[in-house]
């Protein structure tokens, strides 16, 4: 069993494994309770492992997808935090200069997830004259 887990962690696959164990009980024929229990913590070797082995490069790639995937995640994540204050403020400004916002006029500020859209807005809502003359700048989504 020991150097079927040698096997396994040097990145052999079950087939080579088993292939090894038929020459070596052709040479030597070991006895059926041995070979059963041979089988058996193999099987169990194996659940346990469960990890396939990998080579070299692809664990490379797998390091290099997984640091992708997180800058992506760190970009996406800083744009959307920006689009949100740049909504927050579009909105503080408005109620400040306003009042209450109505709700139709909310639902068309939350469609729009252009960043500079936003900030377009917010400037337009510092030089409006009501909140009908700012409404009536918001491009259709």
């Amino acid at each position: 069993m020991t150097l079927a887990k040698m096997l396994y962690k040097k990145g052999y696959g079950r087939r080579d494994v088993l292939e090894l164990f038929r020459f070596i009980d052709w040479v030597m024929n070991l006895p059926l309770e041995l070979e059963e229990q041979f089988m058996t913590e193999l099987v169990a070797y194996e659940e346990q492992e469960k990890k396939p082995y990998l080579a070299p490069f692809e664990r490379i790639a797998i390091q290099k997808g997984v640091k992708q995937g997180i800058e992506q995640g760190i970009e996406q994540g800083l744009q959307e935090g920006e689009r949100q204050a740049s909504y927050n403020l579009l909105v503080v400004t408005l109620e400040t200069r306003f009042g209450e916002i109505p709700e139709g006029l909310t639902e068309r500020l939350t469609a729009v997830t252009d960043t500079t859209v936003l900030q377009d807005l917010h400037r337009k809502a510092i030089l409006a004259e009501s909140l009908d003359e700012f409404a009536n700048q918001i491009p259709n989504a």
